[in-house]
């Protein structure tokens, strides 16, 4: 069964600031155009940017639908869930790992992901999780190779992105999480 899991971080705000629409003159009809990853690999590489899809095939058997998984911090959680959280901090360590190998510097990281219904203490020891562990461990990975690349590093937003209305045009995010399900 392949599950995918996004993280993505950039530089500056590619669809916020409109950039994209001023560099390529252009709509977000733009992202639909074949090859995507290419597409968008091209304008992020236009503005100094980057974006990652990571994708991990996993047993079904870690899965076991219906068990419960605890922690010190999460008193119950979903088999499935405990499986998707870790592999999202996978994902963003990796992102941040490639930072650091590439010679590249590292300040603010966004997270925005398909929606997942964690319970709040899950969700709020994952988003713990991130801003802490995650952040500490990179910086340590970084010190450890003399690196000064991530002495800035943050994770401001963590975020679900909802699913666009049906025949609505998908926002830059919904965007966003739908090309990354879309490059499975």
């Amino acid at each position: 069964m392949n599950r995918t899991l996004t993280a993505t971080r950039r530089r500056r705000s590619l669809w916020h600031r409109g950039r994209l629409n001023r560099t390529h003159g252009i709509g977000k009809c733009y992202a639909y155009k074949t090859p995507i990853l290419d597409t968008i690999n091209s304008i992020f590489e236009s503005l100094d940017a980057r974006g990652t899809v990571s994708t991990a095939t996993l047993d079904n058997t870690l899965f076991r639908t219906g068990e419960t998984d605890g922690t010190d911090d999460i008193a119950g959680m979903a088999r499935t869930d405990n499986v998707w959280s870790q592999c999202s901090i996978y994902a963003v360590g990796g992102l941040i790992r490639d930072f650091v190998e590439g010679g590249r510097e590292l300040g603010t990281i966004d997270i925005h992901f398909d929606p997942k219904s964690l319970k709040s203490d899950h969700s709020e020891a994952l988003n713990k999780a991130f801003r802490e562990l995650v952040v500490r461990m990179a910086k340590q990975y970084a010190y450890e190779r003399s690196s000064r690349l991530l002495e800035k590093l943050t994770i401001r937003h963590i975020e679900p992105v909802t699913k666009p209305e049906i025949n609505g045009t998908p926002d830059k995010f919904q965007m966003g999480t739908w090309v990354a399900k879309d490059s499975e």
